[in-house]
């Protein structure tokens, strides 16, 4: 597995709590859920996107293919930027964004609670559909 674990997150995701308590959207900070749902809001035109989202519970990440095809929102297995990255395996599955995709197929993914408990880390060059802990079941495109 190839990443970078790093404290600095990019932009102002950095200025929030470590970890503990609920973020603005209804997530918990140092969560991969809070960090990819500030990246939906800040990079997509879903602006106002949290875990209640018209209606439809997102919660844990294992959660989130099922909620986004719920609400019609394109759940694939095609990767591409700006996409969020999902998987079911684990005890409440895991999110990525993704920020770069490569012609040999695997991805870049920006991340929270992966490689650092709690803290931001970035993986490239991810094998995604080598299942387990380090691949992921699809993509999630808002």
């Amino acid at each position: 597995m190839s990443g970078t674990v790093t404290s600095t997150t990019p932009r102002s995701y950095s200025s929030v709590p470590s970890s503990g308590g609920v973020d603005p959207w209804g997530f918990y900070w140092g969560q991969c859920v809070s960090y990819v749902a500030w990246q939906v809001r800040s990079n997509t035109g879903h602006s106002n996107f949290q875990n209640m989202y018209r209606g439809v519970h997102f919660g844990n990440a294992e959660n989130w293919g099922s909620a986004a095809r719920s609400l019609g929102i394109t759940v694939n297995s095609t990767p591409t930027v700006g996409s969020v990255a999902w998987r079911t395996s684990g005890s409440a599955g895991h999110v990525a964004y993704v920020t770069a995709v490569h012609s040999n197929g695997t991805i870049d993914v920006s991340e929270y609670n992966y490689l650092v408990t709690s803290g931001f880390d970035t993986r490239s060059n991810v094998n995604w559909q080598s299942g387990g802990s380090s691949g992921f079941d699809g993509f999630i495109h808002f």
